[in-house]
């Protein structure tokens, strides 16, 4: 039995499919890895942040160092 064109068409197609198909599973792949980076950034440096500013104030009222009483 002879391949009609439908079918060469439709083979085509599915050869075109699974390339793309694995070029969107890459996409994924890395685009998961750069928002996980990003979250474990943000994990780490976000609170750390936070409570080295907090420190910072805690440190100036303790110490007396803000400058409110200008003479």
């Amino acid at each position: 039995m002879e391949k009609n064109s439908f079918q060469e068409l439709q083979l085509e197609n599915e050869a075109k499919f699974a390339k793309a198909s694995t070029e969107v599973k890459r996409n994924v792949r890395e685009r998961r890895d750069i928002w996980s980076l990003i979250g474990d950034l943000f994990e780490l440096y976000i609170p750390r942040f936070f409570s080295a500013l907090i420190g910072s104030n805690e440190y100036i009222e303790r110490t007396g160092l803000q400058n409110d009483d200008k003479t």
